[in-house]
């Protein structure tokens, strides 16, 4: 198994271990809702993914990765100080952010910038849109 992918192994977990700190039923809640407002995103990699060449889901889930690891410790206490006392509910968010691994350190730091960024994600959004 690569690097990247054994950062990644167990992520859901943490995700599903938030929502029970927070006394929700993780498990249920994810198989049975999913957000409005995550359904276009959610869309729109599919659509990436199944182009004849889904090169654009590479970028889309970088530009995703991006924005979480420009989360900084503010960011994240602002979040937890929401929480119950006692409860941690920021694991996900902790483990994809500027306080995550070291390729996600080195990721906040590298050139490309947020408005670089934003390009990407513009294009790939306005290409998208031109071919429906």
């Amino acid at each position: 198994m690569n690097c990247a992918a054994r950062e990644e192994t167990g992520h859901d977990r943490l995700a599903l271990k938030d929502l029970r700190a927070l006394g929700v039923p993780g498990e249920r809640l994810v198989a049975n809702f999913i957000p409005e407002g995550i359904k276009p995103l959610c869309k729109r990699f599919d659509d990436l993914c199944a182009e004849d060449y889904p090169i654009g889901c590479i970028g889309y889930s970088y530009c995703l990765e991006r924005i979480a690891a420009l989360k900084e410790k503010t960011d994240i206490e602002k979040v937890h100080a929401l929480c119950p006392d006692g409860v941690d509910a920021t694991r996900f968010l902790r483990s994809h952010s500027s306080l995550g691994s070291e390729a996600r350190t080195s990721m906040r730091r590298s050139s490309l910038s947020l408005p670089f960024l934003r390009m990407i994600v513009s294009g790939l959004f306005s290409r998208h849109m031109n071919r429906h």
